[in-house]
């Protein structure tokens, strides 16, 4: 861990210190004022980010601060294009250095694969200027989704390593983010929601020794005992509330296992209501089939039995429910979604800003070996973090030697490992919790 923790300081020392001189003259982002160099207007900007509520009159009293008097509309002048185009080429190679080691134990369930990878993506509101850029799902009206960020990410469950992150305008298919992102390595579980693995996917996880386990579309067609069915004829036909068998999905024929149990009343009108509400949008009514797929959860898989049961399945599955809370621990916790930015390139730079102090928090937790299936909350974590975060932007940007960048980052490693363990749930059990047990018999997990 202390060749780890060393490696990552001096990392932190080139990225900080010597490339944002390099970065800044490849892009034409050069401050010439010798009271303002590159180095202090990264940092600063970096601790002016962090705030709760980043305003460009909070960022020149930091300045000021500092004995540098800058009004709020030169600040305003640096945030343009070529600041963008700077801050791109330094979250691009922090994501070329970050952290890809740990010794994070995987749980019992999850270490029957070599590695376990969940993906998803989610959307960030820009504002209207940004609309030729990134331009949103909303069509031409007014206010309704201009302009947006989608961020495509796929982590591996148990250490945080982060295998692919991408972002690009919000009309980005799903599909067309998974087509960017590398192979999985053979042996690897593939967590991911319907829009990502496509049944050409599916053949070719087959074909690699790649497992996976998604949901699919409710208006897709399988194949039991060479009877075509729809998914929700397939339903309405069983008489029991769970459903293990062997079918062939889709046009491609793809064999897989699907598994389905019916939900309670309570999830059932939830979905339901979900997709009235989305009819409702679309100006169609709901069909009888919708109806009948809302009683239900489904999923494929090519895990076989003997591997994994039923109820194993289900367990596993819910594992990718963890990108969605690191997605909401970015935007809420870490600001992500918001902006008080009204030209493109100041929202563009915060977003941007907002990502590199993401990817420095993250790096931290895979040294200190919390990844996204663990005992410990993410938001104590990133409350312990933030103690020490402004002393070691203090330490970069003074250039302090590596033995005082290695200790600031030994101490919040060991700050945040010492963050207390969350209380046993006895009801609604904890993921992490449930994976410790290799069979189970009867789980209580529903999803809507």
């Amino acid at each position: 861990m202390t060749d780890t923790i060393t490696t990552f300081a001096e990392k932190l020392q080139e990225l900080f210190y010597d490339f944002p001189s390099i970065f800044s003259e490849e892009s034409a982002f050069i401050l010439r004022n010798r009271l303002l160099d590159i180095q202090k207007w990264l940092f600063t900007s970096l601790n002016w980010i962090t705030q709760s509520n980043p305003t460009l009159g909070s960022l020149a009293a930091l300045f000021d601060n500092q004995r540098i008097s800058i009004t709020k509309q030169a600040l305003s002048k640096k945030f343009d294009m070529s600041c963008v185009k700077f801050l791109r080429k330094l979250l691009a190679e922090i994501l070329r250095t970050l952290v890809n080691s740990s010794n994070a134990k995987a749980p019992p369930l999850l270490s029957l694969f070599t590695k376990v990878f969940i993906a998803d993506c989610t959307r960030l509101q820009l504002s209207q200027q940004t609309k030729d850029l990134f331009p949103g799902v909303g069509g031409n009206k007014e206010n309704v989704n201009a302009s947006e960020l989608k961020i495509f990410l796929r982590i591996e469950a148990t250490t945080g390593i982060i295998d692919q992150f991408l972002y690009d305008s919000g009309r980005t298919s799903d599909h067309a983010f998974y087509k960017r992102a590398l192979p999985l390595p053979k042996h690897s579980l593939e967590l991911a929601d319907m829009g990502f693995l496509s049944q050409e996917r599916m053949l070719y996880n087959q074909k690699n020794s790649i497992y996976y386990i998604c949901r699919i579309q409710s208006q897709s067609i399988i194949y039991y005992n060479n009877q075509k069915y729809s998914i929700s004829e397939f339903l309405l036909h069983q008489k029991g509330s769970k459903i293990d068998v062997h079918v062939l999905l889709g046009k491609r024929k793809v064999p897989c296992r699907l598994l389905g149990r019916k939900v309670s009343e309570e999830v059932a009108k939830q979905k339901l209501a979900n997709v009235t509400r989305k009819a409702q949008k679309e100006r169609r009514p709901v069909s009888q089939a919708q109806v009948i797929v809302s009683k239900w959860q489904f999923y494929v898989t090519n895990i076989e039995s003997d591997m994994c049961t039923f109820d194993e399945i289900i367990i596993l599955y819910s594992v990718r429910w963890q990108i969605e809370l690191i997605f909401k621990l970015w935007k809420k916790e870490m600001n992500l979604n918001k902006s008080n930015g009204k030209t493109t390139a100041r929202v563009l730079c915060e977003k941007l800003l907002k990502m590199i102090n993401i990817l420095i928090f993250h790096s931290h937790e895979i040294l200190a070996d919390i990844g996204p299936v663990c005992e410990v909350s993410h938001v104590e974590v990133l409350d312990r973090y933030k103690v020490h975060f402004t002393s070691l932007l203090e330490a970069l940007y003074k250039h302090r030697s590596i033995r005082t960048i290695v200790r600031i980052v030994r101490d919040i490693v060991k700050f945040i490992r010492d963050t207390p363990k969350r209380c046993k749930r006895k009801k609604e059990r904890y993921t992490y919790d449930l994976l410790q047990n290799r069979q189970i018999n009867q789980t209580n997990m529903e999803f809507s």
